[in-house]
């Protein structure tokens, strides 16, 4: 389960992350950090749970783990969902949970609010060959995510 530091998704999800508190952060002061999680569709069993850039609150640490673990497997009870944006209870969610049913997993972020969430786990998707162009529109006709958007464009330029 561990990953190391230059494994392909800590790399992509790291630089991901440094881009959205560069075109995002104020939006969401004080957050430089997160957590990763994927599990395996249908069982919820898990596959990678990563800390991913800084904390300076250890409970908000701790938050973000458990909800990052929680976002992923919420997504199994509704296996037509393709995100936890679908199926939000917006007071308690702090992560963006995205399912790829085609690859049997559950990928979620938590840590920065929950646009800037989605967007980093849609992007790295997009960058690690799991997601393209096309099957990324069905996530974004969800959420309507206008930080996905701008960073896509940003690095299409």
């Amino acid at each position: 389960m561990f990953q190391p530091n230059d494994s392909p998704i800590v790399k992509t999800a790291t630089d991901v992350l440094q881009r959205i508190i560069d075109a995002h952060g104020n939006q969401i002061p004080g957050r430089l950090g997160g957590y990763l999680c994927v599990v395996q569709r249908p069982t919820g069993i898990l596959q990678m749970l990563r800390s991913i850039g800084m904390f300076t609150d250890s409970r908000f640490a701790l938050s973000c783990e458990k909800e990052a673990v929680a976002n992923a497997r919420s997504l199994l009870e509704y296996p037509d969902a393709l995100s936890t944006w679908a199926i939000r209870n917006p007071p308690s969610i702090l992560g963006g949970g995205i399912a790829l049913p085609a690859w049997d997993i559950n990928v979620s972020f938590c840590g920065l609010d929950e646009v800037g969430n989605e967007a980093g786990v849609l992007i790295s998707l997009v960058e690690l060959g799991l997601l393209n162009s096309d099957t990324v529109r069905p996530y974004l006709a969800i959420s309507y995510n206008a930080l996905y958007l701008q960073l896509a464009e940003l690095a299409a330029a």
